[in-house]
């Protein structure tokens, strides 16, 4: 057994003291039943015990009390002292062996060696951890992203007894002994005392033993070399006469795997995804020049050269091991002590060992500098443009971010665990499984679809608030907003407090959000809210139907979709988060949640994103801005009346305005999305219906004074009021008995009017379908409430829901264009104006020296990159001029540009010319400026680059926090850019870092200011003041072109300071509304299509298999194009006659059934005492079914939907609309509003 002397440490601290020490006991008992045996031997200068002997957490080793020399005996363990597999060449007999003598105990002949065995702590092999600890381990040997394990070793966890010895016999005993026999065996053999002694190779070695198989003598344990007084005696586990091939594809990873601790120096990692990818790392002692010693780590490389493939696989591999240690490593974890020390220490030595080898393979390259010593004549270190090897010196060329902002950053983010949370209520619609839970001790809310989170009340106020109030403070006024995916309504209860606002329209797909919100979180729906509009229904449909003059005409559009909804068609060329952004004027912004900034970016002029913290439940949240004429970073801040806010308060200038942003960007390309008209397109010239779509708009109307006294009466005044409207009426039906709820149809070329009467609630219910002439919906709308005379406060209420038409009407190409996306901006050029190099050299010098003033230490060494010496260095001139410490000139090498056998040499020689004069420099005071000077030359660039590419050389000649300053007077420079952003992304990493390019033109010339600055959490004030610094002193216009930030720190140990509750707002308007609901009904639409018949395609690809290509076959689902099936009139009339005749219900089996054909569809109208239903058929391959019973009861519904697809088998349910009607402004069913207590959230 081995211990690193950290892990002694950390395993002593504990401090135990006994008196007695029952494990010091059966060792020494074991030691004596050694030496008392007629052959056995313990050489007397051994001493076994703790490495502290008072403290009894400290572990025990073997120490040598007199000098021993080499080639003396130490130990002599007889053979027979052996547990063995008894004959057998397998493990698991030397388990069950092991097994039977345990359970013997001290009638064992063993006795003292499993007395011992017995002692020792179970679990220390990660085979045998617990299942937090195993995951743990799993996050630093497992790419996430590639859900593949690449790091050794291979099959860390291993098997169980049963597993491995196919025995389904075991027990925790026998599981116990058969990790004891993993441990501490020589493949199938336990010997005593010798199993004691720790592992360790290189110097430390110095123990040796003959073969324990090939030979029947006793164990005989000898030193390799003289061992002096104090020293711990060692063994090795991979050098060793047993060891076999383990000296070479055996090393630290799997000595964890199989012993359960990691190995002191020297370690072996040996990378077995790559050939001849491995490595020694040993401590050595140095002495250097000034005769001082210093302890050094030294890469000894066991195969050939490293290949470069595999080279670049370990900076992948460091790279997301630091993500790992900054997502899992930063607070306590839910881990045992001794698994989570040892993930760790194996983290910690497995990034050291990465790091180093590294540096190492870089290192290599050097032996290339001197030519002369090269054999060959010739140095095989390459630089760009040979694919054989991998380029020492990067391209510096701009490159998309590879930093993974998508890490949780807090433990709960992480593992969204809600250990105290009661399930309040699980549901399951047509499109997602919907769950409520609560916690009763901190009273919090939390729900979310398809088990992932979507909203705790706990930070409603964090999000809702930031999305609508903060994009707000970018506007004069706020009039018209859209949101989509707010299904919540928590959005809403934010947007309506605007006394500006005209219009506010939800799309949200699936009423049962909606519904089930008010129900746990009391937040309305203001379906009684004139200005408010709600569209239920896929998003791509619903923004097909919004009129088109929605199209450029919102102030703010809020978007809370995932990916993959927003990489939905909606036309050609048109996604719906193109769809979306064309809805915003000129100046209006989009905001969505998460990471969406590369995206935004490639569409908007102007795209923000910013990240804030201290957000309950999910630790931070990001959000994306992104408008076409709003430049967010010159708004001042606009405060609204819209009544106190819990999370976001007015702004004043005390507060930081840039604090929580996280970067912005100015767009240089054009959209790829079709989003603005240029003056030569052609409106296209509309031939073919391709499809048909309608509205269903559900009215309820409450307080009504006129609802007549007879249906014949009722509908009478109905067919005058739509005629008034101007919508042409084809035909009207009511039902021939009267009764509450009795339902008049009235059929029109545009639509249908479905009202249901119910005089002694002053109550009507009203369904307005349309499928052409949508503008007559608001004006049908307020007809009806006019008809039935519905008055005061809440009296109506109204949502859409996004359903079938029919094709052939007459008017449907008008409708084409009254309806869906249109583009409403010009486009403009974005193409950037050639200019020229500034002529006056002092505007290079102003824009470094205001530069400057983003630091703000009184005191500070400043690096300084010059071109040749022959050449001025503006730069170095600044400094001179407004020294603020100490500054360092750096001149180009000569030579580096050649382009001849020489070039590579002469940059190797400057790199290490570079590196000692900063080295040096840097011991006097680390540099917190680094500058290039606009005259260095991209070859220099790179050199800098390559330089400042060491960890440890980053960390020994820069501060924590710096600035670095590569400006240009051409700004086709592409390098610097890239050279900044190598700082950025792949050296400091962590914010706060901000990199930025800002240009400085005027009508004929332009530069460029690049800097990166970290530990500057004031960034873009900061750089805004520079650049108006800049403007006023050189008559130059600033614009700032990207800022970006580093990735996101982990907070350890974190707890928000605002944690909001149901009671933190004014909830009387919602538990009124909730009180006075009174459901009379339920009305069902479901939507049918054909399903199209999918053929299984077999087609060949080219794939890429171990570098190689390979011909695949490859099963593809295609749907067929020649199907005959066709649904027709007839065949839904039939349908439509064969449900009647098969309902269970009396009532329904004598409905009457009424047909109307309009346009290439039809429509079937079934009346029936306590209910109705509509059936539309589109012409084509839609159908709807709108069906109406009184009460609660599902069974017709089920019944009626389910008949009639048999009827029509190839029809399959799209969407379905499930809704309570009824008065009180209903939101729920009965069912959730029975029985009448007060509500949690009240």
């Amino acid at each position: 057994m081995i211990w690193l002397k950290s892990i002694i440490v950390l395993l002593c601290s504990q401090g135990i003291h006994a008196v007695e020490d029952p494990m010091g006991d059966n060792v020494r008992a074991l030691v004596q039943w050694v030496k008392d045996a007629p052959t056995g031997f313990v050489h007397e200068n051994i001493e076994i015990r703790r490495y502290k002997p008072e403290d009894l957490s400290c572990p025990f080793g073997a120490f040598v009390t007199t000098f021993i020399p080499a080639n003396t005996t130490l130990f002599v363990i007889p053979r027979e002292y052996l547990i063995t597999a008894e004959g057998y060449e397998d493990q698991c007999y030397t388990v069950k062996h092991l097994v039977r003598e345990m359970r013997l105990g001290n009638q064992s002949k063993y006795a003292p060696y499993v007395n011992y065995l017995l002692d020792q702590p179970t679990g220390q092999l990660p085979n045998g951890w617990s299942e937090e600890g195993q995951e743990l381990l799993e996050k630093i040997l497992v790419d996430r992203h590639e859900d593949a394990q690449f790091l050794p070793p291979e099959g860390p966890f291993g098997y169980t007894f049963e597993e491995e010895c196919k025995d389904p016999y075991s027990d925790d005993l026998t599981e116990d002994a058969y990790l004891i026999v993993l441990q501490r065996s020589w493949d199938d053999v336990l010997i005593p005392v010798y199993d004691m002694l720790s592992h360790r190779n290189g110097k430390w070695l110095n123990t040796e033993c003959d073969s324990i198989h090939y030979n029947t003598n006793d164990v005989t344990v000898r030193a390799s070399r003289d061992i002096q007084p104090g020293e711990e005696l060692y063994t090795s586990y991979n050098f060793c006469v047993d060891c076999s091939s383990r000296d070479s594809d055996y090393g630290t990873p799997e000595i964890l795997r199989d012993y359960g601790f990691v190995e002191q120096y020297p370690q072996r990692w040996i990378f077995h995804q790559y050939d001849n990818l491995g490595f020694e790392l040993d401590e050595v002692e140095h002495t250097n020049e000034a005769g001082e010693v210093n302890k050094v780590m030294q890469v000894t490389w066991l195969f050939d050269e490293p290949p470069d493939d595999g080279i670049e696989f370990l900076e992948g591999e460091l790279l997301r091991l630091e993500d790992v240690y900054r997502a899992e490593f930063q607070e306590e974890l839910n881990v045992p002590a001794n698994e989570e020390l040892l993930c760790r220490q194996f983290l910690d030595a497995l990034m050291n060992a990465i790091a180093h080898a590294i540096e190492s393979a870089n290192d290599l390259d050097h032996q290339c500098t001197d030519m002369t010593n090269n054999a060959s004549g010739s140095c095989e270190v390459l630089l760009e443009g040979d694919e054989s090897r991998r380029p020492r010196y990067d391209a510096l060329q701009e490159e998309r971010d590879h930093l993974d902002y998508t890490s949780y950053l807090c433990k709960q983010g992480r593992t969204m665990e809600f250990p105290k949370y009661k399930v309040l209520e699980v549901t399951k619609s047509l499109y997602q499984k919907i769950a409520f839970f609560h916690n009763p001790e901190n009273k919090d809310t939390c729900f979310e679809l398809d088990t992932v989170v979507q909203i705790c009340g706990s930070y409603r106020a964090h999000y809702h608030e930031m999305v609508v109030h903060y994009t707000a403070r970018f506007f004069d006024t706020v009039k018209r907003v859209l949101f989509v995916g707010g299904g919540d309504s928590m959005l809403l209860h934010e947007i309506i407090k605007y006394p500006s606002l005209e219009l506010v329209v939800g799309l949200e797909l699936d009423q049962q959000v909606t519904r089930g919100s008010f129900k746990h979180f009391g937040t309305q729906p203001h379906w009684d809210n004139e200005k408010v509009q709600w569209w239920y229904g896929d998003a791509a449909k619903s923004l097909l139907m919004l009129p088109s003059d929605y199209f450029g005409s919102f102030d703010m559009v809020l978007v809370d979709l995932s990916e993959t909804v927003m990489s939905m068609t909606v036309t050609d060329g048109l996604d719906i988060f193109g769809a979306l952004a064309l809805l915003l004027k000129p100046d209006g912004i989009i905001v969505k949640n998460e990471l969406y900034l590369e995206k935004f970016s490639e569409i908007f002029d102007y795209t923000v994103q910013v990240h804030f913290r201290d957000v309950p439940v999910i630790c931070t949240q990001a959000l994306v801005f992104g408008s076409y004429a709003n430049d967010m970073l010159y708004k001042h801040p606009i405060n609204h009346d819209t009544g106190p806010n819990l999370f976001v308060t007015p702004y004043d200038d005390n507060q930081l305005q840039f604090e929580s942003w996280h970067d912005y960007r100015r767009r240089k390309r054009a959209s790829q999305q079709k989003t603005c008209k240029n003056p030569d397109d052609v409106e296209e010239v509309i031939t073919e219906q391709k499809r048909s779509p309608g509205i269903l708009m559900v009215l309820e109307t409450e307080n009504a004074a006129t609802l007549f006294e007879s249906a014949e009466t009722f509908q009478s005044a109905l067919l005058s009021s739509l005629q008034a409207v101007g919508v042409k009426v084809v035909d009207a039906f009511s039902q021939s008995t009267e009764s509450a709820g009795g339902a008049v149809v009235v059929l029109l070329e545009e639509g249908y009017v479905v009202a249901r009467r119910w005089p002694h609630h002053s109550y009507c219910a009203f369904d307005i379908h349309m499928w052409a002439n949508f503008d007559a919906h608001e004006s049908i709308k307020k007809a009806a409430i006019q008809l039935t005379g519905s008055t005061g406060e809440h009296s109506s209420s109204s949502y859409r829901i996004v359903a079938g038409g029919i094709f052939g009407v007459q008017s449907w190409k008008q409708d084409e264009k009254s309806r869906g996306p249109r583009l409403t901006r010009d486009c403009y050029s974005k193409t950037d104006v050639a200019r020229k190099t500034p002529e006056d050299s002092q505007v290079s010098k102003i824009v470094l020296k205001r530069a400057l003033e983003l630091i703000k230490d009184a005191d500070y060494s400043a690096l300084v990159f010059c071109g040749d010496k022959s050449s001025v260095c503006n730069s170095l001139e600044v400094f001179k001029e407004a020294a603020k410490g100490t500054v360092v000139p750096v001149w180009t090498c000569q030579g580096i540009d050649l382009k001849n056998e020489y070039a590579l040499s002469a940059k190797l020689a400057c790199e290490k010319q570079v590196l000692s004069t900063i080295t040096e420099a840097a011991k006097a005071k680390v540099f917190r400026v680094v500058v290039l000077d606009d005259t260095v030359s991209y070859e220099f660039g790179q050199i800098i680059h390559r330089v400042f590419k060491s960890r440890f050389t980053r960390k020994e000649i820069l501060a924590n926090d710096v600035l670095v300053v590569a400006n240009s007077l051409d700004v086709t420079e592409e390098w610097r850019r890239a050279f900044l952003d190598r700082f950025r992304r792949d050296f400091i990493v962590l914010e706060p870092v901000f990199r930025a390019e800002v240009l400085f033109n005027n009508s004929d010339s332009s530069m460029e200011m690049g800097v990166l600055s970290s530990g500057d959490d004031r960034f873009f004030e900061n750089l805004l003041a520079v650049c108006q610094s800049i403007e006023k002193e050189t008559n130059l216009e600033a614009d700032v072109r990207n800022v970006q930030g580093g990735l996101f720190k982990y907070m350890p140990k974190f707890k928000p300071s605002q944690f909001f509750l149901p009671k933190d707002y004014d909830q009387s308007a919602p538990l009124k509304q909730w009180n006075s609901q009174q459901p009379v009904g339920r009305q069902t639409v479901i939507q049918l299509e054909v399903e199209p018949i999918i053929d299984k395609v077999i087609t060949e690809k080219t794939v890429i298999v171990n570098g190689k290509e390979e011909v695949k076959k490859i099963v593809e689902k295609v749907p067929r194009t020649d199907d005959p099936f066709v649904v027709t009139r007839t065949l839904v009339k039939e349908a439509v006659r064969n449900v009647v005749r098969s309902m269970d219900d009396k009532a329904v089996a004598q409905a009457e059934v009424y047909e109307i054909n309009i346009g290439e569809g039809s429509i079937n109208v079934l009346l029936w005492y306590g209910g109705n239903a509509i059936v539309l058929w589109d012409g084509r391959s839609h159908v709807d079914i709108n069906i109406f019973t009184q009460g609660e009861d599902m069974d017709v519904t089920e019944q009626f939907s389910t008949l009639f697809i048999e009827a029509i088998p190839r029809l399959a349910t799209r969407l379905r609309d499930e809704q309570p009607r009824g008065f009180g402004r209903v939101v729920n069913f009965l069912k959730d509003v029975d029985p009448r207590v007060t509500p949690h959230w009240a």
